[in-house]
C-alpha cells in the first residue's frame, strides 16, 4: 500500500512539474539563452510540447539535423503551430529537401 501511495505521489509531482519546466524553458528562449533552454528541456519529461520546443531551439541555433529530428516528431504528432511549421519547412530547405518542405 505504501508503494502505491509513493508511486501516486511521484506521478502527480511529475505531472505538476512539467508545465513549470516548459515555462522556465520559454523564459530562457525569450532572453535567447538557447543552450540553457535545451538543458532545461532535456530535464522535462517527454512530450509533444517538449519536442516542439527543442526543435525550435535547435532551429534558432542553426542546427538543422537536430531541429528536423524534433520538429518532425512534433509535426507527425499533430502539432501544427505556425511557428513550428515555418521552422520545420525552413530546416527542410536547409537540408535541400524542397519537395517535403512544399508539403508542409
Amino acid at each position: 500500500m505504501k508503494r502505491i501511495f509513493l508511486l501516486f505521489c511521484t506521478f502527480t509531482a511529475t505531472l505538476n512539474a512539467q508545465p513549470d519546466c516548459l515555462r522556465k524553458a520559454e523564459q530562457l528562449i525569450k532572453v535567447e539563452n538557447y543552450t540553457e533552454a535545451v538543458r532545461t528541456l532535456y530535464l522535462c519529461s517527454s512530450s509533444i510540447d517538449q519536442a516542439a520546443m527543442i526543435g525550435l531551439v535547435y532551429h534558432r541555433l542553426y542546427k538543422p539535423d537536430s531541429a528536423l529530428h524534433y520538429l518532425q516528431k512534433a509535426y507527425e504528432a499533430g502539432h501544427y503551430d505556425d511557428n513550428l511549421l515555418l521552422s520545420y519547412s525552413e530546416a527542410l530547405l536547409w537540408k535541400k529537401n524542397v519537395r517535403k518542405a512544399k508539403e508542409v
